[in-house]
C-alpha cells in the first residue's frame, strides 16, 4: 500500500512512489550472463537475478517453479547454494582425489549427517553412482520432484547445469557494486 496525505474535509491524496536513483550504465562493459537466463531477464544486475524464480534460467519452464517450491528452493539464490547440491559437489570432489584401499585404520572421518545411514560406509566414488536418496533429508515428496528433472544419482546432482549456473550467478553477486564503481 502506497503511502496516504491527509487533504482535509476527509480526503486522503496517495503520495507519488519515490523514483529510484537512476543509474548511469558506463560505456565499454561487454560481460553478459545471456546463456545462463532467458533473455527478459538478462539485463537484470546479478543481485536482483538471484532472486527471481528458478525458471529464469534459460531452459527451465515455469512448470518447475512449483516443483522447486515443495523442496523449499525458491529462487535463483537457493537453488545455487542448495545444501543438497552443494554436498554432491563436495562428494564429487572428493570423489576424484580419494585413493582406493588407503583410508587410514584409526581414521573418524564421515559425513554421516548427509547421508543416510546404509551409505555411510562407501566410499566418495561409490557414494557418487548411489541414488538420489542416499542424501539424508530429501524425502519421498521431494524425490518425486527431482524425479522429472532426471536428477536419479548425487553424481548427476553435482553435474546439473542449473545448478551449476545458480551457483555462478549466486557468487558472482557477491562482487557486484550497486552504483557501478570501481
Amino acid at each position: 500500500p502506497s503511502p496516504t496525505k491527509f487533504m482535509g474535509g476527509g480526503a486522503f491524496m496517495s503520495e507519488p512512489a519515490k523514483k529510484k536513483a537512476k543509474v548511469t550504465v558506463p560505456k565499454g562493459y561487454l560481460m553478459n550472463v545471456n546463456g545462463a537466463v532467458d533473455k527478459k531477464y538478462s539485463n537484470l544486475p546479478l543481485l536482483e537475478l538471484i532472486k527471481q524464480h528458478p525458471s529464469a534460467l534459460k531452459g527451465l519452464s515455469e512448470k518447475v517453479d512449483p516443483l522447486f517450491q515443495e523442496i523449499n528452493v525458491k529462487s535463483i539464490e537457493k537453488l545455487g547454494s542448495w545444501k543438497f547440491y552443494k554436498a554432491a559437489c563436495a562428494i564429487k570432489v572428493m570423489a576424484s582425489l580419494e585413493e582406493d584401499g588407503k583410508r587410514a585404520s584409526d581414521s573418524t572421518l564421515n559425513i554421516n549427517k548427509i547421508l543416510d545411514k546404509k551409505y555411510e560406509k562407501m566410499t566418495f566414488k561409490e557414494i557418487l553412482k548411489a541414488p538420489i536418496d542416499a542424501l539424508s533429508g530429501l524425502s519421498e515428496r521431494a524425490l518425486k520432484y527431482l524425479e522429472p528433472m532426471h536428477l536419479t544419482t548425487i553424481g548427476k546432482l553435482a553435474d546439473w547445469k542449473f545448478c551449476k549456473w545458480a551457483e555462478a550467478l549466486v557468487d558472482l553477486a557477491k562482487f557486484e557494486n550497486k552504483r557501478m564503481e570501481s
